[in-house]
């Protein structure tokens, strides 16, 4: 049984009795979980069935445990579970000799999203600051959201005198865009590109499967510097369960990666973007790479 298509407003909370171990007490979210992991319906439920259902599609590492070596000390264990989706859970349990246990699971994707987001926006500041001109930084900036992401197909688009100039192309089936005619193609009034200059809107599309195709993702996201669009980033590419979660991420970084990117055109706002990110924008390491993904 999956949990990772459950997300938890309020953490789920369940009190289980010491002599049987059976739940005699839990609230709405826990009776949501229990509906979702099949158990609710379930002969005897247990703690450990509840545990195993949590970590079917996990990913699990221990947080921290306190035993209790005599007497009545409590004991906790807390474990985060990262679903192959990107939601992350903190599952801790509490007991003490002879008492209750309380077994407590908490959402807290929104948090792990948000620190994401912003390590993968000072990996982007990183890059860009780094690049030797404006395309370099463009094709940079596209390596890390990939890299990050898992996405087969990403362009960037740079909004120009003459309108939105496509500035790198990376794809996972022909050699990153070096130079060339290609980097001046414009976009035109359809697709997502011309979707996302004409209402600056995120363009998030979800394609099934089908016989012929498998399911796909794609992804428009624009790049605003104040109210002004910059740019716009396109994706697209096999559908991923944390398609969802890793745009969020990038969603979160783009603001920060759109001013560094503006800035390798403007020497002025480059030299404030230094000025305010000093401590950010030394080349990334390998692993602060591997961080800002989660892994």
């Amino acid at each position: 049984m999956r949990m990772s298509s459950l997300p938890l407003e309020v953490p789920a909370v369940f009190l289980f009795e010491p002599t049987l171990g059976r739940p005699v007490s839990f609230n709405s979210s826990a009776a949501r979980l229990l509906d979702f992991l099949a158990l609710s319906q379930a002969p005897r439920i247990t703690l450990a069935a509840i545990e195993r259902g949590l970590a079917a599609d996990a990913r699990i590492s221990m947080l921290s445990s306190t035993s209790a070596p005599a007497g009545d000390i409590q004991s906790e264990l807390r474990r985060e579970c990262r679903c192959t989706d990107g939601r992350v859970y903190v599952v801790t349990r509490v007991w003490s000799p002879g008492s209750n246990t309380i077994l407590t699971v908490e959402d807290v994707t929104d948090r792990v999203v948000e620190a994401r987001g912003r390590r993968l926006g000072q990996l982007l500041l990183r890059q860009i600051v780094s690049a030797p001109d404006s395309d370099a930084a463009a094709r940079a900036a596209l390596r890390v959201v990939q890299l990050f992401a898992g996405w087969a197909h990403g362009e960037i688009w740079m909004i120009e005198e003459e309108g939105p100039v496509r500035r790198a192309l990376r794809d996972s089936s022909v050699p990153p865009m070096s130079g060339g005619e290609v980097e001046t193609v414009r976009a035109s009034d359809h697709g997502p590109v011309g979707r996302v200059l004409a209402t600056g809107e995120p363009f998030v599309k979800h394609q099934p499967q089908t016989l012929a195709t498998p399911a796909l993702f794609a992804a428009t996201l624009p790049l605003f510097v104040g109210e002004k669009l910059a740019g716009i980033m396109n994706f697209s590419s096999p559908a991923r369960r944390s398609d969802g979660i890793a745009f969020e991420a990038i969603a979160a970084a783009a603001p920060l990666a759109a001013l560094a990117l503006a800035g390798k055109r403007d020497q002025d706002l480059l030299a404030m973007v230094k000025r305010r990110f000093s401590k950010t924008y030394v080349v990334p390491t390998a692993s602060e790479t591997a961080e800002a993904r989660g892994g």
